[in-house]
């Protein structure tokens, strides 16, 4: 585990307007805070009156971070700047879901979004999660 995150932090660094550069399906440490946000789902993804809701779970994150593609992956591909929200990926639901509206650090790794579900640009697949103050 100690190598995981160290093998995180080691993937991070800091740019000149101050923001974390991240990069995809390496482990990354995040602190932010759990929430949940609507979403529009099939089959328009849109305000239409026919679209259902989507009601997932995100990770607003404490400081906005770049996410830095890989030009040769045909997944993550795309850089984006900026990112301050990222949905917790479906299989990281439980976890999130004791913490929701708390504070907390989590261990996780990084995907684009690639299908209709997936509403945020940047998706994070949590590992681990604690609460930000706790040891």
């Amino acid at each position: 585990m100690i190598s995981r995150l160290f093998l995180g932090a080691c993937l991070v660094c800091m740019v000149g307007d101050g923001q974390e550069t991240l990069t995809y399906s390496v482990p990354v440490v995040l602190a932010g805070k759990i929430e949940t946000r609507l979403f529009y789902g099939p089959p328009n993804y849109e305000n239409d009156g026919i679209s259902k809701e989507d009601l997932v779970y995100v990770l607003v994150l404490k400081n906005p971070v770049k996410v830095e593609g890989d030009a040769k992956s045909e997944l993550n591909k795309d850089s984006f700047a900026d990112v301050s929200v990222m949905q917790v990926d479906v299989r990281g639901w439980p976890k999130a879901k004791t913490f929701l509206k708390k504070n907390v650090v989590v261990t996780g790794v990084l995907s684009e979004a690639m299908i209709g579900h997936e509403h945020t640009k940047v998706i994070v697949r949590i590992d681990s999660i604690r609460l930000l103050n706790s040891r």
